[in-house]
């Protein structure tokens, strides 16, 4: 990680000499307010105007400046840039609440030094010290975590006060047994709002798997496999794949399809466990056979690839399809693939728009998954092979509209065949000056890029 951001650092440092440039357009044209919660944040973490603060994703520079290229050099590495009031963040991480904390104490540091005394000590500290040691990052990491400490600190407060608050021996009583009788699904419950963010406004991943484990422990199959792929991944926890393939076993042994399909694929990957690949196919068919959306898909996958069974790409397509059918993101692309290719069935590319755009949809509001493995990326290439198919007119007619727009929503995922491709349309635009209409319409799309999306994964900030 260290060089991945040391290398981030060499290709933005060209960016000082027209920093106050960034900060402008930021300000003035590609950037979005704070909300009301991100406002809270900014001040608790010591900005004094955080009501100037505005977010802004890279593409939605490229048309402005080719200078501005440089800035798609924000990778998983790196998760953002701030210049004075104005956050360049990697597109999938704003609205990832410790990411947005970080910037903030940045905005604090600018307001205290300006933005070229900020500038010169930043990258002074970074020649001298390297980025994990900058005295400016601690400081920013120590306010976003006191933040954060205090945030919790009131809810588990709130909690008690209101537990004290109950009328009478009798009703807390009752009640206790209620939440006794339904606290597994209940934490369940509250894990799933903390990871999606849907009661803050912001992720707490560390939060949702305080409450996967408290589920988890009172058997909560579902909880179970959360925990797995939190471990799997690396989310609220230090990624640790011998843990996650325990509680996809102890799902498993608890009767849950899901845990079943997930440990079948640890064993045909080695998550966790020896690769067994023959467990993992008799474990995928198990799934498969109990309609586990994944499973089948896995399964499928199998036979297309013929691992741990003979290739058969009717069997393949036979699996994707019920896959596809059960509601699964993998499978619907996977079908969508086999109609574009002909796997296992005649090549029907009218069929595969069809599934592909089932599959995108999956995501066009919403990040569906942790991070970009399975199948977050696997909704970016459905959109990315939508803007394929509309640009060269396979399975419909032909739509440069259409064609940018999938390609744009895949580049957004940061999918690098799509991030190319929109890149060179954006060029394009930008060499045709009569072309007025696709200039203002690409900016629209770029400010929308800019608006506030859940985020599951944490990373490094500047």
């Amino acid at each position: 990680m260290g060089a991945q951001v040391n290398e981030c650092f060499q290709k933005i440092h060209s960016l000082i000499g027209y920093a106050a440039e960034v900060e402008s357009l930021v300000l003035s044209r590609y950037g979005r307010p704070l909300t009301a919660l991100q406002l809270a944040d900014a001040r608790l973490v010591g900005v004094r105007e955080p009501g100037k603060i505005r977010l802004a994703n890279p593409y939605a520079f490229i048309e402005a400046d080719p200078r501005f290229t440089v800035l798609l050099h924000l990778g998983p590495a790196l998760a953002g840039l701030t210049v004075g009031y104005a956050f360049i963040l990697n597109s999938t991480l704003t609205g990832k609440r410790d990411v947005l904390l970080h910037e903030c104490a940045h905005v604090a540091q600018y307001e205290k030094l300006g933005l070229n005394g900020f500038l010169r000590q930043y990258f002074a500290e970074y020649e001298r010290y390297g980025y994990e040691k900058m005295s400016l990052e601690q400081e920013a990491i120590a306010a976003a975590n006191q933040v954060i400490s205090v945030r919790i600190a009131q809810h588990d407060f709130a909690a008690g006060v209101a537990q004290m608050a109950r009328p009478s021996l009798m009703d807390r009583l009752l009640a206790g047994i209620i939440r006794l009788l339904q606290s597994a699904e209940a934490q369940y419950a509250e894990g799933l709002q903390a990871l999606e963010g849907t009661k803050t406004g912001w992720q707490d991943a560390e939060r949702a798997v305080h409450f996967f484990k408290c589920a988890a422990h009172r058997r909560h199959l579902q909880a179970m496999v959360k925990l797995g792929e939190c471990y799997e991944h690396g989310i609220g926890v230090e990624e640790d794949h011998i843990e996650a393939g325990l509680f996809y076993m102890n799902a498993a042994e608890g009767g849950s399809a899901e845990g079943i399909g997930r440990l079948a694929d640890c064993y045909l990957k080695g998550i966790g466990v020896d690769k067994d690949i023959p467990k993992a196919i008799r474990f995928y068919k198990e799934a498969a056979e109990r309609n586990d959306p994944e499973g089948q898909n896995g399964l499928g996958s199998c036979y297309e690839d013929g691992a741990g069974v003979d290739k058969n790409l009717d069997e393949a397509f036979r699996w994707f399809q019920r896959s596809a059918n059960s509601g699964s993101t993998e499978g619907r692309f996977n079908l969508g693939r086999c109609y574009f290719f002909g796997i296992g069935i005649a090549v029907d590319q009218a069929q595969a728009v069809h599934w592909f755009s089932l599959a995108a949809g999956q995501g066009k509001d919403a990040f569906d998954h942790f991070d970009r493995k399975h199948p977050y990326m696997t909704i970016a290439t459905s959109m990315g092979f939508l803007g394929y198919c509309y640009e060269m007119g396979l399975g419909v007619e032909k739509d440069a509209r259409q064609s940018e727009h999938w390609y744009g929503e895949a580049a957004y995922r940061q999918h690098p065949d799509a991030c190319r491709k929109y890149a060179e349309i954006i060029q394009a635009a930008m060499a045709d000056t009569g072309n007025n209409e696709l200039r203002e319409r690409l900016i629209q799309r770029n400010l929308k890029f800019c608006r506030p999306r859940n985020r599951k994964k944490s990373s490094n900030g500047t």
